[in-house]
């Protein structure tokens, strides 16, 4: 896949273009980049993925810690993976808004300021209200 044209890639004027930008890099694959985002439930750190690496490492997540039930589930997130793949290869032509961000290796800080370490994150795009390259 080739990475968007940074001239037509904003979509939305509701997110940040940028960010925007780096989020569809990454979708189209081989770009991640380590971010720190603020949400209303804390800030968020992790490496900025893209959906099909992310539902990649989620499958193979629940592969290796789930039930026989899990594993059935695990096997269907593989034709979902694939349609994540043609949709996005096919998206390089009309882009569409983004709906959410990908990052592995997340911790979150809690308001308390206790850090959660969850390591796969997934969030509205919609709820960031700021970011910052870099990890906590």
């Amino acid at each position: 896949m080739t990475a968007p044209d940074p001239v037509t890639a904003v979509r939305s004027l509701d997110t940040d273009w940028l960010l925007d930008l780096m989020a569809s890099m990454a979708n189209a694959g081989g770009f991640s980049v380590a971010v720190t985002l603020w949400t209303p439930t804390g800030v968020v750190s992790g490496e900025l993925i893209g959906s099909p690496e992310w539902i990649g490492l989620l499958r193979e997540q629940i592969r290796t810690t789930g039930d026989e039930q899990a594993q059935r589930f695990a096997a269907d997130l593989e034709s979902v993976e694939q349609h994540i793949v043609q949709s996005t290869a096919a998206a390089q032509d009309s882009p569409e808004p983004l709906s959410f961000l990908h990052l592995k290796d997340a911790v979150t800080v809690m308001p308390d300021g206790e850090p959660l370490r969850h390591g796969l994150w997934r969030g509205r795009f919609v709820d960031v209200a700021g970011w910052t390259l870099g990890r906590l």
